[in-house]
């Protein structure tokens, strides 16, 4: 944009000639959509290939990971992301708006005859209490070869500062964390105690460090 402004030498008057130059910003895309690896064994040559897909154009992050070999599909891994869901009117939708669209909601893999291997699911809340607004991960969920489902796996509360104050898994103890500092770092990490068993009171007094 070039500006011609009025006036004497020395001083400042409002703009009274401009001119607008328009230009294109463009720029490439560059992705990995295949890998071969040859292994050279007992003097033959194994093949393994990975194909990559990036199957949708509102994130371009990968969607589905495939692996084969000479003799056909191996197994293959499906990703999705906030927009890979219906995203009106939901959690999905407030996280595309507050740009995370990088967050992995599940991962599954299959094998060849599309039977599911292994798999996780993450589970995101709105976090807003005391004037606190934070979308946060809340459980991750695990697929149980036995039962066929998705299990949860670990669950994490949090503070108005967004930050962890608890991690329990599965059938096991709880993790709580202290932080101080303003909450800036954390001080402390109890294994067997709940968070709200003891922090009431403890936390005041941390905050004073």
């Amino acid at each position: 944009v070039h500006t011609v402004h009025s006036g004497t030498v020395g001083e400042f008057d409002e703009m009274s000639m401009y001119y607008i130059e328009s230009y294109n910003l463009s720029h490439d895309w560059y992705y990995q959509n295949r890998k071969t690896v040859n292994s050279y064994f007992d003097g033959k040559i194994l093949t393994d290939i990975t194909d990559y897909e990036y199957g949708n154009s509102d994130h371009n992050m990968l969607t589905k990971e495939t692996r084969s070999d000479l003799t056909g599909v191996q197994s293959f891994k499906e990703y999705k992301y906030p927009q890979d869901f219906p995203h009106t009117g939901n959690l999905y939708e407030e996280m595309v708006n507050r740009f995370m669209v990088s967050n992995l909601i599940e991962y599954t893999e299959f094998d060849k005859n599309e039977n599911i291997i292994s798999g996780s699911k993450a589970e995101y809340y709105n976090y807003d209490e005391n004037n606190s607004d934070f979308i946060l991960l809340q459980s991750v969920y695990a697929f149980n070869d036995d039962s066929d489902e998705f299990e949860n796996k670990v669950s994490f509360y949090h503070n108005d500062q967004g930050r962890i104050i608890q991690k329990t898994k599965q059938q096991d103890i709880p993790v709580s964390y202290i932080w101080g500092y303003n909450y800036a770092y954390p001080v402390a990490v109890i294994e067997g105690v709940a968070y709200s068993s003891f922090m009431e009171s403890l936390t005041a007094e941390i905050q004073n460090i």
